[in-house]
């Protein structure tokens, strides 16, 4: 089956299940009769620009097992419930010095939540740098900085 297809289906698969890691999604897309690596489906990852981030169950119970979350399926990140609740689970802290804002997050969280707030509707915001749990944001103004980590603070 074409890379296209494969894709197709990791993007079903990530939508209907809790795809807690790259082996689980291997052997779902050999059980739906497409021959995949751990590689492959790797690189079908990153091509996809898929997210890792930690579950939540419908009762707001947080498991430190991981899904996941395909970050293409919507544009504002204000009006996807889904995407809030995990960016709100993640963080931590917010706080602004000058034109920066240090974001504390769970451990192993950051890359996530940099990619969840790069879609995060700010437009004086330049860019984001993620370490393990902690998420520099690069603002064009003291201001604007302290505007946006009033709107951070709001979700914790």
């Amino acid at each position: 089956m074409s890379k296209t297809a494969r894709q197709a289906k990791i993007r079903e698969l990530i939508k209907n299940n809790n795809v807690n890691n790259q082996e689980s999604l291997v052997k779902l897309l050999n059980d739906c009769g497409f021959e995949a690596t751990q590689a492959t489906v790797s690189r079908d990852i990153k091509d996809l620009e898929l997210v890792k981030t930690s579950y939540t169950d419908e009762n707001g119970n947080k498991f430190f097992r991981y899904v996941y979350y395909d970050k293409n399926n919507s544009v504002d990140i204000l009006n996807d419930g889904k995407r809030l609740a995990i960016l709100k689970e993640m963080m931590i802290s917010a706080e602004a010095v000058n034109n920066f804002i240090v974001v504390k997050s769970e451990s192993g969280m950051a890359n996530s939540v940099a990619a969840y707030l790069d879609d995060f509707p700010f437009n004086d915001k330049l860019g984001t740098i993620a370490g393990d749990d902690t998420v520099l944001i690069i603002m064009r103004s003291t201001d604007s900085a302290k505007a946006l980590e009033s709107q951070l603070k709001e979700l914790l």
